[in-house]
């Protein structure tokens, strides 16, 4: 199809964009690791959004850093001038999202000011979940449960507990859950909930 002025449509012109932040699929719990292998094997860099959270380490209780997103990594590439296929022979890597077979094309990306807004948020704290969160929740509130046996479960507080005097005030809360039919009340660390 040719257009108006002698275009062909059938192929449209594709102007220079420079590096894309496209979107790797690797393998779960290697997305660090592999975002460290295809920066030190192709030199392309890589973004992981990662959050900061509480986990328990020979029974104790450590942050952690974790990717925010389980199995996706965000290499930048230049695929109108470096070879973006490499990025399928980096080990964890299990493909590149919208990749065409043929290697012809262009793999689907994100725009860079997604990254660059990921990145201002992690800088500012968003998605760090070890910070003390007492203070942003009042009683009577929905919340979600996000560590815990209960992760993923809505519950109501009913109330904030501190030791008199302690500088540990607010930092464990009272919860009322729906459990096996009937409303059970348990108790955990503030740090473990999160606004719907």
């Amino acid at each position: 199809m040719v257009g108006a002025v002698g275009q062909d449509m059938t192929h449209p012109v594709t102007s220079y964009a420079g590096p894309l932040w496209h979107v790797a699929y690797v393998e779960t719990r290697t997305e660090i690791d592999t975002a460290e292998a295809i920066h030190d094997e192709l030199g392309f860099p890589v973004f992981v959004p990662a959050e900061r959270v509480w986990t328990m380490r020979r029974g104790r209780r450590v942050q952690a850093c974790k990717p925010l997103f389980d199995g996706y990594i965000f290499p930048c590439v230049d695929p109108y001038r470096e070879d973006w296929s490499r990025l399928r022979g980096v080990d964890g890597v299990i493909d590149v999202l919208g990749a065409p077979a043929d290697r012809e094309g262009i793999p689907s990306y994100v725009p860079t000011a997604w990254v660059d807004a990921m990145r201002k948020a992690q800088a500012m704290g968003i998605f760090d979940r070890t910070a003390n969160n007492a203070s942003k929740f009042k009683v009577g509130e929905t919340v979600r449960i996000s560590d815990g046996p209960f992760a993923g479960w809505n519950a109501e507080i009913q109330g904030f507990i501190a030791k008199m005097r302690s500088a540990t005030a607010r930092k464990r809360v009272k919860l009322m859950l729906a459990f096996m039919g009937r409303m059970s009340a348990i108790e955990m660390d503030v740090t473990q909930l999160e606004k719907l």
